[in-house]
């Protein structure tokens, strides 16, 4: 498969050093959403234990906490942002408390992700398993279900919300390293989550 697609990129002019560099940039990317779910695993699964909801470790666990934990980053950015200190080092800051945190709760509960991984294991090896025919069916229902989400998430935006409000805004206040009020985006001017 890979060298069907080098093949029809060469046909069309694409370079391999090009290929290379998508496939760094895809790595950086890739690399920057792990550790922001391994933080907000980690902010999560502190949330979660400190109500009470649920003392083990399983899928449903891990999704909640990443859930809770997203929503925990964002207000604790928000408040960077409220107080001014909106900087790549407070970022970075809070990414790496969120990772210390993820870590200690793997390290607490390490039978637990153990049982969890091994099973992981067990249902991929099952795989092997499978008919061909099975197994190029899944692939190619597989492909036709993650290209358009891969697809979407590399264009760039076009429509004037996401253009104006979800870019122009949090860049204007990431370079003013604050919350601030703009002008010219009457859109920021909403309550914040309301």
């Amino acid at each position: 498969m890979a060298v069907t697609l080098v093949a029809l990129g060469r046909s069309r002019g694409v370079r391999a050093a090009d290929l290379a560099h998508v496939g760094v940039l895809l790595g950086q990317d890739f690399g920057l959403l792990g550790v922001l779910l391994a933080s907000a695993f980690g902010y999560g699964s502190l949330a979660v234990l400190a109500v009470g909801l649920r003392e083990r470790a399983d899928a449903a666990f891990f999704l909640f906490a990443v859930a809770i934990g997203l929503g925990v980053l964002a207000h604790l950015t928000l408040g960077l942002g409220a107080m001014g200190l909106l900087y790549p080092a407070g970022a970075w800051g809070l990414f790496g408390l969120g990772m210390t945190l993820a870590a200690v709760e793997v390290l607490r509960k390490r039978a637990c992700y153990r049982a969890v991984l091994r099973r992981m294991v067990g249902a991929v090896s099952t795989i092997r398993r499978v008919r061909p025919f099975s197994a190029a069916l899944g692939l190619m229902l597989l492909v036709d279900w993650l290209y358009p989400l891969l697809a979407n998430a590399l264009v760039p935006p076009t429509a004037w919300d996401a253009v104006a409000y979800h870019l122009a805004a949090p860049a204007i206040y990431i370079r003013s390293h604050t919350i601030t009020y703009i002008p010219y985006i009457p859109y920021t001017n909403w309550p914040f989550e309301a």
